[in-house]
């Protein structure tokens, strides 16, 4: 599926920004991607219109996990406080390989 382009924008000068995407979309639905940082915004301010007579009937999202929650099912328990000891005591009696900066990797 090809991107809706921008076909208007606005910047505010406090840092707040409208931008308006427009076109075809093939089948029912669009796919549309932003930052996890941008969230909170889009989902205060996200309008959805259909030109061609149809309607909205919902927009669904992933949710980010957190850290722990990706972390959940492993083996591998990280704390906050002590994540790199942590690690290195659940990496204890595993075979371990590492890539450094430069390319090699360590086993």
């Amino acid at each position: 599926m090809r991107d809706l382009p921008i076909v208007h924008m606005t910047l505010y000068k406090h840092g707040v920004g409208y931008f308006e995407r427009r076109g075809a979309i093939d089948g029912e639905s669009i796919k549309l991607t932003f930052r996890r940082e941008e969230m909170d915004d889009i989902l205060k301010s996200l309008t959805l219109i259909d030109h061609g007579g149809g309607q909205v009937r919902g927009v669904d999202y992933d949710t980010p996990q957190s850290r722990s929650e990706r972390l959940a099912g492993s083996s591998i328990i990280l704390s906050d406080s002590r994540s790199l000891r942590d690690l290195l005591q659940a990496l204890r009696g595993r075979a371990v390989s590492l890539t450094v900066s430069d390319g090699s990797q360590i086993e």
